[in-house]
């Protein structure tokens, strides 16, 4: 992935502080990433990396949109994307083995760089809610699919016997 090569941070000469970094995220960034379920996207990213001396804390400020499908309508929308998420990074010891947490990953010592580029995409993930509608963009959904729905609601009438009315001439038989 020579491509997502400045998503390769370079920590071995890096001072302990507060460093920052920005990147712009669009529709390329996507397509380095097999079946993504985004294709269109333009995002800001500033990330702010905490150096210390045993750790270092990385903290990814999305701001910006994909373009998305409704789950009511089917058509598609930008959905805002504005979240923030922190993840913890260890050094561990050569003879150490830690598996990576949720939020924590472990590193040798001996590492120079780190590449980000699979957080930020597992992030923008998780940034998409399970539901995903136009309300979410301050949008409604398309004109003709809200009639449509207006129309279904007044031909569905309930019937006039019910399952038990039914059910009672059950033994008749």
């Amino acid at each position: 992935m020579k491509e997502l090569a400045n998503y390769i941070l370079t920590i071995s000469s890096l001072s302990q502080g507060l460093h920052e970094y920005d990147f712009e995220i669009n529709d390329d960034f996507f397509t380095h990433f097999e079946l993504s379920p985004i294709k269109i996207g333009n995002i800001d990213l500033k990330v702010y990396l905490s150096k210390q001396s045993s750790f270092m804390e990385l903290t990814f400020d999305f701001d910006g949109q994909i373009e998305t499908e409704c789950d009511r309508c089917l058509s598609n929308f930008k959905l805002p994307i504005n979240r923030t998420y922190t993840l913890l990074v260890k050094y561990s010891g050569d003879d150490e083995i830690n598996e990576d947490e949720m939020d924590i990953i472990y590193i040798s010592k001996k590492e120079n760089e780190i590449d980000i580029s699979k957080f930020v995409y597992e992030f923008i993930l998780l940034a998409i809610p399970m539901s995903k509608n136009h309300e979410m963009a301050g949008e409604q959904c398309e004109e003709g699919f809200t009639e449509f729905l207006h129309h279904e609601k007044e031909e569905i009438k309930e019937p006039t016997k019910s399952i038990w009315d039914a059910l009672k001439n059950f033994n008749k038989n």
